[in-house]
């Protein structure tokens, strides 16, 4: 039997402690982060110049510096949220489960009664972790489901007959109590089709409350507002609020001569985050608009997406594809914007999030 001598014990101990406090250390630095300046998350698709059969998404976190981001999650077959809790965590389903996943890698089962062998790829829970807004059997369905009460609170209603209803985009507002989503309605026999951006409020009702509607398909580009009361969409070159309480609308925004998309407001209400396609020139920019002074501010040059907000409203970032990198900009600051993150060649960064305690 070989034995250890007591000098190369002692440096393998050495090396383990050195290593278990080194991932500690990464550990505690990832939440600090979040605690200090934000994480930036996002999941990051299939390789796409190198496709496989194992090919997944992975949900990756970063201290926004130059340092090596950190996977948290890697899935395969299933569905994700696009949303993050108030406690920083985001809800998945993989092989007819529910799962928490948070900024420290830990996978915590969710307990919910409902058909998860059916769930669709639209899933959504609230910032406090307790409604879970999701779509079942290829989207036909819509429920909302407490995963305090263990009960549902909202469900779709069958549509009459030779209809076919379809939910999908499901957003919810800041506060956790509203739901936003697109609902397409066809019917067999007269081959009408109908596109509806409806809200429901879970505070009355709850019942769903068309906003707009169209024959024609409705991009989902739209987003809340920061109070909860209005949802911000664009249409060719003006950018319309709909009021979810009683459905008015009004016209916040036009530019004529554009095309506008991807519109994300201030914290406070003031300043319009806007893609803006300038059509006389055919060039693209990402643009700052002033709602009360109506002044623009071009911040990059080219197409952008991904783009989001400080919770003080002074800082932004934006992807950046021509890149590849994610771009965060002071604006209360003479530099320009600073490239604070490059993403691996080859593969597709999707659904950022600004995650800030």
């Amino acid at each position: 039997m070989k034995t250890i001598s007591l000098p190369l014990f002692y440096g393998l101990l050495l090396g383990l402690c050195l290593l278990s406090e080194s991932c500690q250390k990464e550990e505690v630095n990832l939440q600090q982060q979040y605690a200090n300046g934000g994480v930036l998350t996002y999941w990051l698709g299939p390789n796409r110049s190198n496709p496989t059969p194992e090919s997944s998404w992975r949900l990756v976190a970063s201290q926004m510096r130059a340092d090596q981001p950190k996977e948290l999650y890697r899935i395969s077959y299933g569905s994700f949220s696009k949303q993050w809790s108030n406690k920083a965590r985001t809800i998945f389903h993989e092989k007819g489960t529910l799962n928490a996943v948070g900024l420290d890698g830990r996978v915590e089962s969710i307990e919910a009664n409902i058909d998860l062998d059916n769930l669709s790829r639209d899933l959504q829970w609230t910032p406090d972790e307790r409604y879970l807004a999701v779509t079942i059997n290829s989207g036909r369905r819509l429920v909302i489901y407490d995963l305090v009460e263990q009960t549902y609170v909202y469900q779709s209603e069958e549509p009459p007959l030779n209809d076919r209803y379809y939910f999908s985009d499901i957003q919810w507002s800041p506060d956790g109590r509203k739901l936003a989503f697109l609902k397409r309605s066809f019917n067999s026999a007269s081959n009408a089709r109908l596109f509806e951006l409806m809200a429901l409020d879970l505070d009355n009702g709850p019942l769903a409350r068309t906003l707009f509607s169209d024959s024609m398909l409705i991009d989902d580009d739209f987003q809340w507002g920061p109070d909860a009361q209005y949802i911000y969409r664009p249409d060719y070159s003006t950018i319309f609020r709909y009021r979810i309480d009683d459905g008015y609308t009004e016209e916040v925004l036009e530019m004529p001569l554009t095309r506008l998309s991807g519109p994300d407001l201030s914290p406070d209400s003031r300043f319009l985050l806007i893609s803006c396609l300038d059509l006389l020139q055919n060039k693209i920019f990402l643009k700052k608009v002033d709602l009360q002074s109506r002044e623009t501010e071009d911040i990059q040059e080219g197409f952008c997406r991904g783009y989001t907000w400080s919770k003080d409203g002074l800082s932004l970032m934006y992807y950046f594809p021509s890149e590849n990198v994610m771009k965060k900009d002071r604006l209360d600051a003479e530099k320009p914007a600073q490239s604070i993150h490059r993403f691996e060649l080859g593969f597709s960064p999707q659904f950022f999030s600004w995650l800030q305690k």
